[in-house]
């Protein structure tokens, strides 16, 4: 699903390497965590998996297709069709309700009249069941706990049905017993769909998860090994 060879990113405003020669290869149906500090090059290296960055160097092939070779019209259908994407902060709108930030993802897929806003919801409603928050459909983000607005964030990643779901410290903003849940739900989630899942943390729990745990220090990779059971 991913292969990635001799990647090295570099910020403008910055002399130090973020990424210094990433060599990694995910299996398709295979959930892999990436656990390092803070400023190892976690997230930028999501960020470029799911073609949010487009300045780097190297070699990042995602179902066989390079993404350097990508125009930004691709880059969006790529996003749009391949990939789920949950960011530490949620992004949810508040403005919202659960169900309507759910469906959002479908605005982008497909011309929306009355019939297509049905099947949006529809969809989101079957989703949210999915991370059992179904009576939750109505509320705003606010009213929810940290956990619960992850569990919405989930459910909108994977309202496109995508192959690939790549999760920012999806425990960094939760207490223990709330983030052990969380990764339980993700291992089901797994389990059931087949889904590759690359997720970044700090929090070596989430090796609970398992699978493969890769670990970042100063922008490389500096162990490759299956997760405890």
């Amino acid at each position: 699903m991913i292969r990635i060879a001799d990647l090295h990113k570099r910020y403008a405003d910055s002399r130090r390497e973020v990424l210094r020669g990433v060599d990694l290869v995910v299996a398709n149906g295979e959930i892999v965590s990436l656990v390092g500090r803070s400023g190892c090059g976690k997230t930028t290296l999501l960020n470029i998996v799911g073609g949010l960055d487009r300045r780097w160097r190297g070699t990042v092939e995602v179902a066989g297709r390079s993404l350097a070779g990508l125009d930004d019209r691709s880059l969006a259908r790529y996003r749009r069709d391949q990939v789920g994407m949950v960011f530490q902060a949620y992004h949810l709108l508040e403005h919202l309700s659960c169900v309507e930030n759910v469906a959002l993802a479908g605005r982008f897929a497909s011309a929306r009249g009355a019939a297509g806003a049905r099947v949006e919801r529809a969809r989101a409603e079957e989703l949210l069941e999915l991370v059992g928050l179904r009576t939750a459909a109505d509320l705003r983000p606010g009213r929810l706990s940290g956990g619960e607005r992850q569990r919405v964030a989930i459910a909108r990643a994977l309202f496109n049905r995508p192959s690939l779901l790549l999760l920012d410290e999806p425990t960094g903003n939760l207490d223990t017993e709330t983030g052990a849940e969380i990764l339980a739900l993700l291992g089901e989630l797994h389990a059931g769909g087949g889904l590759t899942v690359l997720a970044a943390t700090h929090d070596a729990a989430i090796e609970a998860a398992g699978g493969r745990c890769l670990r970042l220090e100063s922008g490389s990779v500096t162990a490759d090994e299956e997760a405890a059971p």
